[in-house]
């Protein structure tokens, strides 16, 4: 029995299954073409773009130059929307100069990394065997306003679902293949993954898939520059928030208003009777003649009408009365039944007055 175990590890090993656990049998593994790996939501919020198109990163930087930027963010699709105008502008904040290598290996990794270009990149992986990506950050532009509103968008902005709010800039290359070489009779790694060279030398091959900005610029950033070096400002990684939905608006009561009270008639003002005034027949009405200039005003001087009839009927009366009594006096005096002097009458059959 033992002999029959050796004998069929060893047809194993030959026919090239390299261990018994490959005779293991493996469950096919679900993958479907259409959907992103489990992997790639761990960057989901700051993927890295340095595998656009040079165009389309153009594009990003000029819109973001003019103000925030809204894009239509799904699965691994980002598309950015230029039409669409979003308050608020970017400001850039110098850091100290980071350098990072990322190697992508299978396809777990290429997802992690590269969200966005997984799908395009994974013919490349399997070709070259590894990806890698060298970066240069020097600084980022962040947004003024970390949330923004659906309802403040201007534009073109049905599709929007995610804003920008910050951009990190430098220089970054991107290529397949690894940059190691190997001599004759050399071994590279251990374990699975060791490749045996016999005889032979081999240096691996680098295909640059993409680039932007010069490493050589950016070792001369500053913490004071309010701008990227002029050669060090590619975009390398954006990081978006999803648009806040409009608050709901609670209804209006249904419940029927109430009618408005009528406008009150405001009363007709009565007129005050005006009091009679009795006015003396000879006296009448006047205006006062206006001040002549340089003179000084004042109440105005009394009626002289009314004391000149009154003087002229006090004097008649006067000149009446007297002339009565001069008359009384002059006439001639008749003697009265008694014969005394004084006791007598007048023309008019009136005693006279004695003394």
């Amino acid at each position: 029995m033992r002999r029959a175990l050796a004998a069929l590890l060893a047809l194993a090993t030959a026919a090239g299954c390299g261990s018994p656990a490959a005779l293991v049998a493996k469950a096919p593994e679900y993958a479907p073409r259409d959907q992103a790996k489990a992997r790639s939501f761990k960057n989901q919020d700051e993927p890295l773009i340095i595998e656009w198109p040079a165009a389309e990163r153009t594009k990003l930087e000029a819109l973001a130059r003019r103000g925030a930027v809204a894009v239509h963010y799904q699965g691994d699709t980002m598309a950015v929307l230029g039409h669409c105008r979003v308050p608020g502008a970017y400001g850039y904040v110098s850091t100290t100069p980071q350098r990072e290598r990322v190697t992508i290996r299978d396809e777990d990794d290429l997802h992690a990394a590269l969200p966005l270009g997984a799908a395009r990149l994974e013919a490349a992986l399997k070709k070259a065997g590894q990806l890698q990506v060298s970066l240069t950050i020097v600084g980022t532009f962040q947004a003024e306003r970390d949330a923004i509103g659906r309802d403040e968008l201007e534009g073109d902005c049905a599709s929007a679902t995610h804003v920008v709010t910050a951009l990190a800039v430098g220089a970054f290359e991107f290529f397949a293949g690894g940059d190691a070489s190997l001599g004759a009779d050399a071994s590279v790694g251990s374990g699975p993954a060791t490749q045996e060279v016999a005889g032979a030398h081999s240096t691996a091959k680098r295909e640059i898939l993409n680039q932007g900005g010069d490493q050589a610029v950016c070792a001369k950033a500053t913490a004071e520059d309010t701008a990227p070096p002029y050669g060090c400002g590619a975009l390398l990684r954006v990081e978006v928030v999803r648009l806040v939905a409009p608050k709901k608006t609670e209804p209006a009561d249904a419940s029927p208003a109430a009618e408005p009270e009528p406008p009150k008639a405001e009363p007709t003002p009565r007129e005050t009777p005006r009091a009679e005034t009795s006015a003396p027949p000879f006296f009448t009405s006047y205006e006062p003649l206006p001040s002549p200039p340089g003179t000084t005003t004042g109440p105005p001087p009394s009626d002289p009408t009314a004391a000149i009839v009154i003087g002229s009927l006090i004097t008649v009366g006067l000149g009446i009365g007297v002339g009565w009594i001069i008359y009384d006096r002059t006439k001639e005096e008749k003697p009265g039944p008694t014969g005394g002097f004084g006791s007598g009458t007048s023309a008019f059959g009136r005693p006279l007055f004695s003394w």
